[in-house]
């Protein structure tokens, strides 16, 4: 599966609404406006911080969602062997296919 001109956003559920964004202006605002899908997860902090500042921005996002490591794809299983139990799929969004 391979997603072209997307960028995933990940970081600490620790973190504060106005340092986070004053990092995503720092770093994240080249970005922007480039048809870019952006990439996030669903938990509080960066995650959530980072799909509140994208969207204020009109940017694209996908919220990536964490499947049991039971119901992974292979593809997924086998480049995160031995990692967390947590693994992320995402669902190939032309067509709707999955693994």
């Amino acid at each position: 599966m391979t997603i072209n001109n997307s960028v995933m956003v990940i970081g600490s559920r620790d973190v504060d609404r106005e340092p986070a964004r004053a990092l995503f202006e720092q770093h994240l605002t080249p970005f922007l406006s480039q048809g870019r899908t952006w990439l996030l997860g669903t938990a509080r902090g960066v995650d959530h911080w980072a799909i509140e500042w994208l969207l204020e921005n009109n940017e694209i996002c996908w919220a990536v969602v964490p499947y049991t490591r039971f119901k992974q794809p292979q593809w997924i299983t086998l480049a995160r062997a031995g990692g967390s139990h947590r693994r992320v799929a995402i669902a190939k969004a032309q067509d709707g296919q999955r693994d």
